[in-house]
């Protein structure tokens, strides 16, 4: 039987064509028997063909400051709250560890989330790598940050490093699908139903909020409650068009709570708030009524704009 490794051997050899006819057929016959093997094929034939897209450039380029942040922050996010780190299966990147970089036996015993502070695997690095680049590219054809087009946005001091962070880091978890709200299995489907169990979260207060953006070119993907802004708030998750040189989907998430003046922001109802200054990867947008408060992350500074207008205007 083989090994972990020369498994991880194999699939990389097979990623990069190194293999003969006979070693081909007897990786494939394994990855028909055993379904998590091949997705880490799959996925390390996508890993090469993104990262070979990205070196085939005209002319180099210096790898921009935005970018580099967006790296370090997916970095970041990657180690912490983690949901059955252990389980190797539950990785949503699917990338498997290549053997360039294999596991120590010190290592092998180690919580996944101490080893990841020692030493990072190669493919996960290019996966991070690889997502931050979307994230790039999608902020990048949009010129500038989010305006308000009817209204102004402004730049809020209210708002602290936190709670900002808070809500950024968990938009960047769930719509990569390494967390998900909770309680979304209690949450419908369908964007047509969400309305009716908004209500029943938050009250007569949530009635008539417009909560289809396919407007926009956003599909609803799911909800579940969310603690990221605050204790009761309701997230829902939102996907646009996948990118033509990514094929990345923005992602939207949007945060609606009871507003409590003891606890949250200190902020007009009806003015519209950019939470982050010049952010090109994570645009915020956050506004109020009366009763509610609305957080609005995306990965596009102007999808967040339209998105936002579409979601301010009461039925």
């Amino acid at each position: 039987m083989a090994t972990p490794n020369d498994t991880w051997d194999k699939i990389a050899a097979f990623a990069d064509g190194e293999l003969d006819g006979e070693q081909c057929c007897e990786l494939l016959r394994e990855a028909m028997a055993e379904p998590q093997q091949a997705k880490c094929v799959e996925y390390q034939q996508q890993l090469r063909k993104l990262l070979a897209g990205c070196m085939d450039c005209q002319k180099t380029m210096r790898c921009p400051d935005e970018l580099k942040d967006c790296i370090d922050g997916l970095a970041d996010e990657h180690c912490v709250d983690c949901p059955d780190t252990a389980a190797p299966t539950a990785e949503p990147s699917g990338a498997a560890t290549p053997a360039a970089v294999p596991p120590t036996t010190a290592d092998a015993g180690a919580p996944v989330l101490a080893r990841i502070g020692t030493w990072v695997p190669l493919a996960a690095a290019a996966a991070l790598f690889v997502a931050a680049l979307g994230v790039f590219f999608a902020a990048s054809q949009n010129d500038g940050p989010a305006n308000a087009g009817d209204g102004q946005v402004v730049v809020a001091a209210p708002f602290s490093a936190q709670l900002v962070r808070n809500v950024e880091t968990r938009h960047v978890r769930c719509a990569s699908g390494l967390s998900a709200p909770l309680q979304a299995d209690r949450f419908p489907k369908q964007v047509e139903a969400l309305g009716d169990v908004v209500v029943e979260r938050l009250g007569p207060a949530a009635t008539g909020l417009p909560l289809d953006l396919s407007s926009v070119g956003y599909d609803y993907r799911l909800a579940g409650l969310c603690t990221a802004p605050g204790t009761g708030a309701v997230h829902v998750i939102y996907a646009g068009p996948a990118d033509e040189l990514t094929g990345q989907r923005p992602m939207l998430s949007l945060w609606i709570k009871a507003y409590d003046p003891a606890a949250d922001p200190d902020i007009e109802p009806g003015q519209k708030y950019n939470a982050v200054e010049g952010s090109v990867a994570h645009p915020t947008l956050v506004w109020r009524d009366e009763s509610l408060i609305f957080f609005l992350v995306g990965d596009a500074p102007r999808q967040v704009e339209q998105a936002q207008q579409v979601l301010a205007l009461r039925s």
